[in-house]
């Protein structure tokens, strides 16, 4: 347990950032599921619809520091390609 008051503080906002972070990390994992499975069943026309939503929220994960802005531009252009693949 700390004792210093700023130790103290330091825990609790290290508690809002986490609770914070494991929001957009959860938003980035469902948006890429549901991507996946519409990939997965073939259906181009929604997964293009939900594709800016897509972008939307890996740009949001880069622009907190969450993700890595190599690591989203790698998601968007397999999801992008996947998406041109589809008959």
């Amino acid at each position: 347990m700390a004792n210093l008051s700023a130790s103290k503080k330091d825990i609790r906002v290290s508690a809002r950032r986490r609770l914070e972070n494991s929001r957009v990390r959860k938003a980035v994992r469902d948006v890429s599921k549901d991507m996946a499975q519409l990939i997965k069943k073939g259906q181009k026309d929604a997964a293009s619809q939900l594709l800016p939503k897509a972008f939307s929220t890996f740009d949001t994960a880069v622009k907190k520091n969450i993700l890595h802005k190599n690591n989203v531009a790698r998601k968007k252009s397999h999801l992008s390609k996947a998406i041109a693949a589809l008959k």
